[in-house]
């Protein structure tokens, strides 16, 4: 897509005038990818690690400071795939998806050209268009938010397996709810897409996106439940900002985008038992962990009641 074929409001925009200024950074890890053509419908880390390398194309074509860290082995054929590119790849120094991820957004972060920080799962190659990318970050740009939670549109769900848009839309409602009865999300403020994953914020803003904390499981009747809650795992580098920012009274915004999910993705992960129950217990994990952060948010400024959910020093 040419500055020619863009909206005038995007194409004259901040991001077109100054691309490196936005760091696009993601983390990948696919040990079974091989180069060539794809041998099955069912090889996963194929699918999955072709459209990351799209997508990180996308971003070096559009000019953006682009940052990966990837899990495999340093002499893999996915890694040589990335070196390929003209994009930043680093080495994953920790496991877990929070602390791979938090890796990626400190190193775009030290970067001194880089004002805003975006991220993405590295397979949604739809988002890293000027269309949706830039639109998404005008609200930032232009309406003063720290943190903007992209929001997909009404077709864009028609795109993904059924069972997915039943998933994420239980689990976006449960988190809104939980956000509103705890007096973080006014009443007539749209509903966050925060299961859709992108997430956009300003630089100054990377210590929201940085914290480590530990959650203590209880004994009885809930420990079966809370034996799920993984704090390292999508909650402390993209739902627990969120939570953080509202508490604090930073401006949160929801921009509407025309997302679409990558046909053989969906076409992959259609009737996959496996996929479902990794939902199953995500989405128990984040709403269980979500909870407890809210309540010791409110402990550190009404103590003495104590929660389950302790911030650890993340000094490193």
């Amino acid at each position: 897509m040419t500055k020619q074929e863009l909206h005038p409001d995007l194409a004259n925009c901040e991001l077109a005038r100054h691309p490196e200024s936005l760091a696009v950074v993601t983390t990948t890890f696919y040990p079974d990818w091989y180069s060539g053509d794809l041998n099955s419908p069912d090889h996963t880390d194929k699918i999955r690690g072709d459209l990351a390398l799209q997508l990180l194309t996308q971003s070096q074509e559009l000019g953006h400071s682009t940052l990966v860290v990837d899990g495999g082995d340093e002499g893999s054929d996915f890694r040589s795939a990335l070196n390929e590119l003209d994009v930043q790849v680093l080495t994953q120094k920790e496991r877990g998806m929070d602390p791979a991820r938090q890796e990626a957004f400190q190193a775009a972060a030290e970067l001194d050209q880089v004002k805003i920080i975006a991220w993405s799962e590295p397979e949604k190659i739809s988002f890293l268009t000027p269309t949706c990318l830039w639109q998404a970050t005008q609200a930032m740009l232009k309406e003063g938010c720290d943190l903007v939670v992209p929001a997909r549109d009404e077709e864009s769900f028609s795109t993904y397996p059924a069972a997915q848009v039943a998933y994420e839309t239980r689990a976006n409602t449960r988190f809104n709810h939980l956000l509103r009865i705890s007096d973080l999300l006014p009443p007539n403020d749209p509903d966050l897409d925060a299961w859709f994953g992108p997430r956009i914020f300003r630089k100054e803003f990377l210590p929201y996106f940085m914290g480590r904390y530990q959650f203590e499981a209880s004994s009885g009747a809930a420990a079966d439940f809370h034996s799920h809650v993984n704090t390292g795992a999508s909650n402390s580098a993209t739902f627990f900002p969120i939570i953080r920012a509202l508490h604090e009274g930073k401006k949160v915004g929801s921009v509407t985008i025309p997302y679409r999910h990558p046909g053989i993705q969906t076409d992959n992960e259609v009737d996959n038992p496996a996929m479902d129950d990794k939902r199953h217990i995500q989405y128990m994990s984040i709403v269980t962990a979500s909870l407890h952060y809210i309540q010791s948010l409110r402990d550190s400024s009404n103590p003495p009641r104590q929660t389950r959910m302790t911030q650890l020093d993340n000094s490193r």
